[in-house]
């Protein structure tokens, strides 16, 4: 098995691909590609973010534009919008592109080529209109702001959508700050998890969800409306470490699951946990008992390496 890994770095604004690899149980990983930003487009802490396979290609994001990378490792632009702030994943349906466009709390729908054709907002619209030209947000996060486009300002979000995936063909959304997965369809809530989600995705019918406070849940459907849990998995317990807890593939007999070492405290509850001891590495995890069978160490890619997507490589990216 392979699984290409997304990584950004809290100390520079570089983006690297990692592969992580499995033979006879022992994982490995090595670096595919190493990538900065041209000069009118780089933002220090940030680097790649979410990606995902699809249309002969994985696409992946980074603070403010959408790239293209191949099987031999080339990449290229496929949009770089000014009204691009804090990408932090790229979907493919069918023969679109669904952005998560976190700065703006808004998910932008493009064609392949780059070509914006719809969205859905978040957030209303005249806080959207403020955020753009607010250059005042205090804390150690927003430091260096001043002066900067707005592409490559930080800047405070409300939403904080995080990942866009389907459930049964429909799009839905985690929202990290309210804690909820929520249709695109219709704005309703799919489901509510007991921490902040991040990562979302459809798995042996049922819908898996990471939070970054080490909870891995996967839903199902029940008598309610909304779904409801029907596994949970506490790796910060099972495992002995703890990170933001970002990242997540699942397979018939194991998860993998990211964590990233934080530098200070976030502005949204965490965990019991300092902060501190975090790390930055990907869990492997057995499904059936919850055991940990393998920690792969990232701590040497980068600086301060951030995780952000664990992606299954498909067997036609060759």
């Amino acid at each position: 098995m392979r699984w290409w890994l997304t990584l950004g770095d809290l100390e520079s604004d570089e983006g690297r691909i990692l592969e992580l690899t499995e033979a006879h149980g022992r994982f490995e990983v090595a670096e595919v590609l190493r990538y900065r930003a041209q000069d009118d487009r780089r933002v220090t802490g940030k680097g790649f973010t979410g990606g995902e396979f699809g249309l002969g290609h994985f696409f992946v994001t980074d603070f403010n534009t959408v790239y293209r990378i191949d099987a031999r490792g080339r990449i290229d632009v496929v949009a770089a919008r000014h009204d691009f702030n804090d990408l932090h994943h790229v979907a493919v349906v069918q023969d679109r592109l669904w952005v998560t466009n976190t700065g703006l709390d808004r998910i932008d729908v493009l064609d392949v080529d780059g070509g914006f054709v719809g969205g859905f907002a978040l957030c209303p619209s005249d806080d959207e209109h403020e955020r753009r030209s607010d250059t005042d947000a205090q804390g150690v996060y927003f430091k260096g702001n001043r002066g900067l486009p707005f592409h490559r300002r930080k800047v405070q979000d409300k939403v904080h959508p995080n990942h866009v995936g389907l459930w049964r063909g429909k799009p839905v959304v985690t929202r990290l700050r309210s804690g909820e997965v929520q249709r695109l369809d219709d704005f309703s809530p799919l489901l509510t998890a007991p921490g902040h989600p991040h990562d979302g995705q459809e798995h042996d019918l049922m819908f898996w969800v990471t939070c970054t406070n080490g909870l891995v849940l996967a839903y199902g459907e029940g008598e309610r409306a909304v779904l409801e849990p029907k596994l949970q998995f506490d790796l910060f317990a099972s495992s002995g470490v703890s990170g933001w807890c970002r990242g997540l593939a699942v397979s018939p007999d194991r998860l993998l699951v990211g964590l990233t070492r934080m530098a200070y405290a976030p502005d949204t509850y965490w965990s019991e946990r300092p902060h501190a001891e975090t790390t930055t590495a990907v869990l492997v995890v057995d499904r059936a008992s919850g055991r940990l069978l393998d920690l792969v160490d990232l701590n040497a890619f980068g600086v301060h390496p951030k995780l952000f997507s664990i992606v299954a490589v498909p067997e036609w990216f060759t």
